[in-house]
């Protein structure tokens, strides 16, 4: 048996692209054909400021600077990160700038200033006739239909990995404050062809809707729920014991109502119910700890989540979310520095 191994070189390239919102910024990214690595990065970057497949609306705009990998002489690609971004809606602007706080430099922002290595996308277009310089992707109804009705747990684990702490902690915005606060918006994730394909239906994948500060998920497929922030597991759901077999027990308790809570007590104290779950995860247990993004199971038809502090329903949506850390020192300064050559570029995109 011979074998042997083969050095692939790479080239690292700094792409822009951008787009012009007409629906819902997942449906946009589809009919882009971005890249769907960048897509849940994007998303995932900004899951603390906003629910892109809830609030995202006709007339935003989002812009990304990110490394691509190219790969030997059959230049295959590969996303390597997003080093800024920005999203922008009617109301606010919200913006992102990777930084690494150990020290190393990061890829200096004039790189993308090189027509080689510069591929500007879609700058004034609206998302029908825009183009982006990206991996191209193809997605069939039947394979979007097939991904609808199926999520593999290799799928699941790589959406878990994407929404990880430590993804969101290397970013900050143009403040020196980090992306990531104690809660994300949304306790899913869905890639842009699975959302487009519902949308060529005329159908929305998730609806949700606020009752008495109670949120409520109408769902059209299986999907994995993540944890919407740090806590532990205080309650996991029950079923109803078995009707006991002795008809003559004349003090028998009566039965168990089953539960159907996934209850956790976050580490700000509040308390979040997870409730209508289809499945929760082997590895959710009682006083089990989970982090921001971890999975927790799935959801079918319907998903109701309640944030609760003290017996009282809290709004959410109203909370305030500090964000987990500000740069100081040295650190802040290099960071300014480094964001105000990538803001300057944005600004230009």
């Amino acid at each position: 048996l011979n074998s042997s191994v083969k050095e692939l070189r790479s080239n690292t390239r700094i792409i822009k692209a951008s787009g012009r919102v007409t629906s819902n910024f997942y449906e946009t990214a589809a009919k882009l054909n971005l890249n769907e690595e960048i897509v849940k990065t994007f998303s995932d970057i900004f899951a603390c400021d906003i629910d892109l497949m809830q609030d995202s609306a006709s007339g935003d705009y989002f812009k990304i600077i990110f490394e691509m990998d190219f790969m030997d002489k059959k230049q295959s690609k590969q996303f390597v990160k997003i080093i800024a971004a920005e999203y922008k809606t009617a109301l606010k602007t919200y913006n992102a700038f990777y930084f690494n706080r150990a020290g190393a430099a990061n890829l200096m922002a004039a790189q993308t200033h090189s027509a080689a290595q510069t591929h500007s996308a879609a700058q004034t277009q609206d998302a029908d006739t825009a183009q982006i310089d990206n991996e191209a992707q193809t997605h069939s109804a039947a394979q979007t239909h097939s991904a609808a009705q199926t999520h593999s747990a290799a799928q699941t684990h790589s959406a878990a990995q994407t929404h990880s702490a430590d993804n969101q902690i290397r970013y900050f915005n143009s403040e020196a404050k980090s992306i990531k606060t104690a809660y994300r918006l949304s306790p899913f994730a869905l890639n842009s062809a699975l959302y487009k394909y519902f949308f060529d239906k005329g159908e929305k994948p998730i609806d949700r809707n606020i009752e008495e500060n109670k949120i409520i998920y109408s769902l059209n497929l299986r999907i994995p729920v993540f944890s919407l922030t740090d806590g532990s597991v205080i309650m996991i759901p029950q079923s109803a014991p078995p009707p006991s077999k002795n008809k003559n027990a004349k003090n028998a308790a009566p039965p168990k109502t089953p539960s159907n809570l996934l209850t956790i007590k976050t580490s700000d104290g509040n308390t979040i119910i997870y409730a209508s779950m289809s499945s929760v995860e082997k590895n959710i247990n009682k006083n089990v700890k989970v982090k921001q993004g971890a999975l927790l199971g799935y959801a079918e038809s319907k998903l109701e989540i309640t944030v609760m502090k003290d017996n009282a329903v809290l709004n959410f949506f109203n909370m305030r979310h500090y964000p987990e850390m500000s740069l100081r020192g040295e650190a802040r300064l290099r960071f300014l520095e480094e964001s105000k050559k990538l803001s300057d570029i944005l600004r230009d995109m």
